[in-house]
């Protein structure tokens, strides 16, 4: 009994320690689909984080998404692109583990970060997050 015991209590603390070490990205969905003008625009990003029916939020544990995304952010950062109204429709809010907050539209090819904005594809980047965010 007491070896079934330490080998449980083995796999757990196992499983804590790699979960753990996962970088945690919070994923904010619109799902616009079921709504009439239900899109966010660029300017009215604070929609994602209305209580709404249509927000679906998802916690997602994985480095390999943490690091496309801080590419993502670091690609839109590195280009000095001129200031525009902001007319695009988003379906997704990220939340990195840095705490930034990363938009995309429901292609995950557009893409914002503070206020820039740019075509970023990416086709690994759209399998992992679409793998990993149940609609």
């Amino acid at each position: 009994m007491t070896k079934n015991w330490k080998t449980y209590i083995a796999v757990t603390c196992s499983v804590g320690i790699i979960s753990c070490s996962q970088k945690l990205t919070v994923v904010y969905y619109n799902d616009s689909s079921k709504v009439d003008d239900g899109e966010i625009y660029g300017e009215a990003l604070y929609s994602f984080f209305d209580p709404d029916k249509n927000i679906h939020i998802y916690e997602i544990y994985s480095n390999d998404l943490d690091k496309k995304l801080q590419a993502v952010i670091d690609s839109i950062s590195s280009r000095s692109l001129p200031q525009e109204p902001d007319d695009a429709y988003y379906n997704y809010a990220f939340i990195t583990a840095s705490r930034d907050t990363l938009f995309a539209d429901y292609r995950l090819s557009y893409w914002k970060y503070h206020n820039k904005s740019v075509l970023y594809k990416n086709e690994k980047l759209k399998i992992l997050i679409r793998d990993k965010v149940p609609k």
